[in-house]
């Protein structure tokens, strides 16, 4: 009896537990479909948040441009423009010209002569030019286009173009007058090659202070095509002037008006007025994915480093100082550089900040360089007033002050002192380049792989000089080809 219900006893035990099991799958079950749910809906709702608020500091950025009285819009950019009082606005003298040299009959014209003709390379004055008397010809028919020019070189040469949104709102687009202003710039090089031969020293000037002033009146293009083709200008005419130094008889007045005009040029305004236009495409392009139904595409982290590289790097941009603006822009490029995710951006991402940061390298880069040369040839023109004084070139750059310079140029701003050389009949003023190396005077140009940049006197003739070898190295290396091949 004993041992029947202690069997009993226990079965029954048994039979009550069986259901525990289930029970306990099925709260544990539960429990983690809690938390399941719970994080699907948290998830998505952290997802908005943080869009939410990416999108949030964008119009906080935007209003923190506007505080500062900046343009947000283009049409904004565009009224951004300071008007120029109308005594010493250009633009139509300039509209009038450029309108010419973009027609049919004016390629007509320039066609007809083939400018330069039988030489690619202009002989230097004293040389025969076989052209000459079509480049004259040609020269002489487009004074009515030299007197406009002329005459806004006397008023400064500022313009404003007629500018509409579609202009500037586009990457890329390309209709604006700065092309022509380049067209305008060749004839200015072909009117003083033409006074060289004629050793009209007073059109020779002229032509070089209408060229340099040419440079101003893409001054205020907000676009950021002007900069590189006003750079080009500015470029070509300095080389223009430098090629004069031992072609012609210039005067201290002449050399002295020419550093004016040099020191007026000014790329440090551009530069801030092509990133504010650039940074409202930006704007506009981020303002996009603020919609909701584009938030998937809205990183914090890539609208973070986009308005951290906008707001530091047009900040950096306020000073009229265009090497201290350098500087700064460096600077900001490192803060970006370190807001940004490594992988990320080594794999392409942060395209924004590229373009307006770190892709701006080259602009930069581009509108310093350009400024160095424009010192590099007011001390070259400098050194040639001197010689004028004293028959002999100076043995240092301290010797121009304060006749002929403000201030010796600040080493800082090059890559160490600028050098004064004496190489055989030329003088040279040059500044080492970017590697460091002093090539001894040898130019970027002259032939050689080098970096040094700078200015020499009698570069006419000596690109003429080396032009010949030239064709007299091909027509010989022609002739020993002649001699080698086998008769048929």
């Amino acid at each position: 009896m004993v041992e029947y219900v202690t069997v009993n006893s226990m079965n029954t035990s048994d039979s009550s537990d069986q259901p525990a099991a289930p029970r306990q799958r099925l709260r544990t079950f539960l429990s983690l479909a809690g938390v399941v749910l719970l994080v699907i809906s948290i998830a998505p709702m952290y997802w908005v948040a943080i869009r939410w608020r990416a999108s949030q500091r964008i119009e906080e950025e935007i209003a923190r441009i506007r505080a500062a009285g900046e343009p947000t819009t283009f049409e904004e950019v565009i009224l951004a423009i300071p008007p120029l009082a109308t005594e010493k606005d250009c633009t139509e003298r300039y509209l009038a010209v450029f309108e010419e040299i973009s027609s049919s009959a004016y390629d007509k014209r320039a066609d007809a002569v083939e400018l330069y003709l039988s030489e690619p390379v202009a002989p230097p004055p004293g040389v025969n030019w076989p052209g000459f008397t079509a480049a004259a010809e040609f020269s002489d028919s487009e004074r009515h286009l030299y007197e406009k020019l002329d005459a806004a070189t006397v008023l400064g040469g500022q313009s404003r173009f007629p500018i509409a949104v579609g202009d500037i709102e586009e990457i890329g687009n390309h209709n604006r007058p700065v092309f022509e202003a380049r067209s305008a710039a060749a004839l200015l090089e072909l009117r003083s090659r033409v006074a060289a031969h004629r050793n009209d020293v007073p059109e020779v000037f002229q032509s070089l202070q209408s060229n340099l002033t040419l440079t101003e009146c893409l001054a205020a293009e907000p676009h950021d095509i002007a900069m590189p083709n006003r750079w080009s200008i500015n470029f070509a005419a300095n080389q223009s002037v430098a090629s004069m130094i031992g072609a012609v008889p210039f005067s201290d007045d002449h050399l002295a008006s020419l550093q004016t005009m040099i020191r007026r040029i000014n790329y440090a305004r551009q530069l801030r007025a092509n990133l504010l236009t650039e940074r409202v495409w930006i704007l506009e392009t981020v303002k996009q994915l603020q919609a909701p139904q584009n938030w998937w595409w809205l990183s914090p982290e890539d609208v973070e480093a986009y308005l951290i590289g906008m707001h530091r790097t047009c900040d950096a941009t306020k000073s009229t100082d265009l090497f201290a603006v350098a500087n700064q822009i460096e600077h900001a490029q490192t803060e970006v550089r370190a807001t940004l995710n490594a992988d990320h951006f080594d794999s392409g991402g942060y395209d924004f900040t590229r373009v307006f940061v770190l892709g701006n390298d080259l602009s930069i880069s581009m509108v310093v360089n350009a400024e160095r040369r424009n010192r590099i040839l007011d001390v070259f023109l400098a050194c040639e007033r001197y010689r004028l004084a004293h028959d002999v070139y100076p043995s240092s750059v301290e010797q121009l002050v304060p006749d002929y310079l403000p201030a010796v140029p600040d080493p800082k701003h090059f890559h160490g002192p600028l050098r004064i050389l004496q190489d055989g009949e030329d003088f040279v003023v040059y500044s080492v380049g970017e590697d460091g190396k002093d090539a001894g005077g040898l130019l970027t140009g002259d032939g050689a792989d080098v970096d040094d940049i700078g200015y020499r006197t009698n570069t006419w003739k000596r690109d003429y000089e080396a032009y010949l070898a030239g064709q007299a190295e091909a027509a010989a290396k022609e002739a020993s080809r002649d001699e080698t091949e086998p008769i048929e």
